[in-house]
Formats: structure tokens, sequence, C-alpha cells
């Protein structure tokens, strides 16, 4: 899993001193300090691609995750507002049963 967006990352100059350990191994293969930085830079730019790819698919999958979540949340909700209806729907229809359940309450409090 990636932490960062790799859209935001920045090649590094791989033709400073800081770098000479990385370019060294090519080097010693024949390649010039410019042909080993040139492939570095070459390697970075393959490699944060790749991850770029990583990075997206990991988002379409945290954004789908999300949208099921929500859905769920709503699916939930509907029910929930399903269940409310339908009980005062019920009062609805028996309104003497609940007035009376109601009124003898009432009654036997006071």
């Amino acid at each position: 899993m990636l932490n960062g967006d790799p859209d935001l990352a920045r090649r590094s100059d791989f033709t400073l001193d800081e770098h000479q350990q990385a370019r060294q191994p090519l080097i010693d293969e024949g390649l010039s300090e410019e042909q080993a930085a040139r492939s570095l830079a070459a390697l970075w730019t393959v490699n944060n691609n790749a991850d770029k790819e990583r990075w997206n698919d990991q988002q379409d999958r945290l954004d789908a995750a999300r949208r099921q979540e929500v859905e769920e949340e709503q699916r939930q909700q509907n029910l929930k507002d399903e269940e409310t209806a339908a009980r005062l729907e019920e009062r609805k229809k028996n309104k003497n049963k609940y007035s009376t359940l109601f009124h003898n309450a009432y009654v036997s409090n006071v």
C-alpha cells in the first residue's frame, strides 16, 4: 500500500555527488557518468509510473469501499424509515387502540 501520491514525487538529480553510489555499478559496467545518471533517472521514472498506477488502483478501491459503505448506511436508514412509517400507519389504523392505551396509562399515573 502506497503512503503518498506518487504524482507529487520529484525525481532526484542523479548527477549529484549524493548519488555516486547508485551510479557506480552502472559506471563499472561501462556507462559514462552522464549515461549512468540518465539511466537512473529513466529507472526512477519507470518505477514512479508503476507507483502511479498502483496509487490509482488503490484510490479506486478505497472509493468503491466508501461508496459501498455509504450505500449500506443509506439502506439501513431506508429500513429504519420504512419501519417508522409502518408503525405510524399502524397507529393511524388502530387509533382507538392506541388512544385507549395512552389514556389508561395517563389515568393510572394521575
